[in-house]
């Protein structure tokens, strides 16, 4: 890949400032995410519906859910950058800028934070994440 960074760069027109490699299963030891992006549940259907066309990112033909776990992803991922869904990159550490250590930050506590449907993750309670989301509690 430096390489490739290094060629794309020689004649001085062209730069590259970062390679972003996106989370996934086969990849996931040393995964570091370094950027949060937002999805919106219209593209993350689309891109439900394209892997659902490919055998592999079926359970029984593969011996692992691809789109459970990408789903789930999603969700995880939207849940850290305060979103209903998002996905993570990874950059070289050449590429990364200095950032602000995340124990020095603070954050406003969400204007609703009771859980599951209607939670702030996901206000309408429906979308990919809602069979995740934790319900009320029962009573005993």
């Amino acid at each position: 890949m430096r390489d490739a960074l290094l060629h794309a760069a020689i004649d001085g027109v062209r730069t590259v400032r970062a390679s972003y490699y996106a989370e996934n299963r086969e990849d996931a030891e040393g995964f570091q995410p370094y950027t949060h992006q937002a999805v919106e549940e219209q593209n993350a259907a689309a891109w439900r519906k394209a892997a659902m066309a490919y055998e592999f990112t079926h359970a029984p033909f593969s011996g692992f859910d691809y789109i459970r776990y990408y789903v789930g992803l999603l969700c995880v991922r939207g849940a850290e950058a305060r979103h209903p869904l998002a996905f993570t990159c990874d950059v070289e550490p050449s590429s990364q800028t200095p950032r602000l250590r995340p124990d020095l930050l603070t954050f406003p506590a969400p204007a609703h934070s009771a859980g599951g449907a209607g939670s702030h993750a996901d206000p309408s309670g429906s979308g990919p994440c809602a069979a995740a989301a934790p319900g009320p509690a029962a009573e005993t």
